[in-house]
């Protein structure tokens, strides 16, 4: 049996249309269908690792061959809705850094950037022109540029 090319397409996008739709009609499924669907918090604090971002974790982890690396996660001025998130690999951990587990992965991040993550669901996200970490769902967040690479503050 030869496979084709179309049907495993179809096949592949068939499997992440719920999440597309989701983030296309998001008042359809609720606000935080992807962090239901992926993982549940045990705070409303807490930042939410869903399976796939600990999955990318875990595979960094081995490409580089260093277990205690971790996702550096951090808020910096810029962007164009005002504060843009980035995404390091680190391998230590500061005192005031908050610490998040997911299945053997870890997200660190710093105490100033943390009041702008409580509650917030992280995500890893491969699309047909890019793969990134990304913030799903920032219940700080007012506004979000397109691309989710930047946001507005509650006030």
């Amino acid at each position: 049996r030869t496979s084709n090319p179309k049907r495993m397409a179809a096949r592949a996008f068939a499997t992440r249309l719920p999440h597309i739709t989701a983030r296309l009609f998001p008042s359809r499924f609720g606000n935080n269908f992807s962090s239901r669907m992926m993982s549940v918090s045990s705070s409303v604090d807490d930042v939410v690792i869903t399976p796939n971002c600990a999955k990318r974790i875990r595979f960094l982890q081995k490409k580089y061959k260093d277990d205690s690396l971790m996702l550096r996660v951090g808020i910096d001025p810029g962007g164009c809705s005002g504060l843009q998130y980035s995404f390091t690999l680190d391998s230590t951990k500061e005192d005031t850094d908050k610490l998040f587990e997911h299945d053997g992965s870890r997200v660190v991040i710093d105490s100033d950037s943390y009041g702008f993550m409580k509650g917030a669901t992280l995500d890893f996200t491969e699309e047909l022109i890019s793969s990134s970490f990304q913030v799903t769902q920032n219940p700080n967040s007012e506004a979000a540029c397109g691309c989710g690479s930047s946001f507005t503050p509650k006030s």
